[in-house]
């Protein structure tokens, strides 16, 4: 009955949809997150030609992205779960989404590149924070095949980035490209905003058994995240 009252239990009888919605919407945004990443490669083309671009100043272009994902998604991670995964998902879809805006209203070399670095701080921690909110909402025994399910979508939005901003480049112009991408970020941004709601998450919480306790939350990860040779391992062969 405690557990009731304070909302954390699932609803009794037929099984809610409500996790299901959560996950197809966490699973767009993972797709417009590497949709907005690499539109721009689909357009790069396009940009060399107006601006008179080199080729360094197109590979800052696409790595500035990448080198701001590698350095901030740790602290951004820990920050999502010290002060709600929904509050930051919901800053990091509109950061993310308006500096892809922002890249197609771009006036120059400088502009774009500035742009791009606030995509890639948007960007930084979406698939961790988005991923633990989902999983959040499902027993152990499915955890495994949605982690698979969700990640898959950072490929798909990669091919589906490229291939719909060339097509999209090639009839409209490159600036159209780039602004597609946001806008279908800003509308799933807002159906996440009114769909998945913290009374909605935290009545379908399905909590690990020995959850830490409130004051170890912050060390906890980092523990986690840094102690097993085998993690630390799976680290250095990402990277190399």
């Amino acid at each position: 009955m405690a557990d009731a009252v304070a909302g954390r239990s699932p609803p009794s009888g037929a099984p809610s949809a409500f996790p299901w919605v959560a996950f197809a919407l966490a699973f767009a945004l993972l797709l417009s997150d590497f949709m907005c990443r690499q539109v721009l490669a689909a357009v790069f083309p396009y940009l060399k030609a107006d601006w008179a671009l080199t080729d360094t100043q197109l590979g800052a272009l696409g790595s500035v992205v990448a080198l701001t994902v590698a350095v901030l998604t740790v602290p951004l991670s820990l920050l999502g779960d010290r002060y709600g995964r929904r509050r930051a998902i919901l800053a990091m879809a509109g950061l993310w989404s308006l500096a892809t805006l922002g890249s197609a209203f771009a006036a120059d070399y400088g502009q774009l590149l500035a742009a791009r670095v606030l995509v890639g701080v948007g960007e930084a921690a979406y698939g961790s924070v988005g991923l633990a909110l989902v999983l959040a909402l499902f027993p152990t025994d499915r955890r495994a095949t949605l982690s698979g399910a969700f990640t898959a979508g950072a490929a798909f939005g990669a091919v589906f980035g490229i291939a719909l901003g060339g097509a999209l480049a090639s009839r409209f112009g490159w600036r159209w490209a780039v602004g597609a991408m946001a806008v279908l970020g800003l509308v799933l941004l807002v159906l996440f905003w009114m769909l998945v709601t913290d009374d909605e998450l935290a009545r379908h919480d399905v909590p690990d058994a020995g959850a830490a306790a409130p004051g170890a939350r912050l060390r906890a990860p980092l523990s986690a995240a840094l102690s097993p040779p085998a993690v630390l391992c799976a680290y250095l062969g990402n990277g190399l």
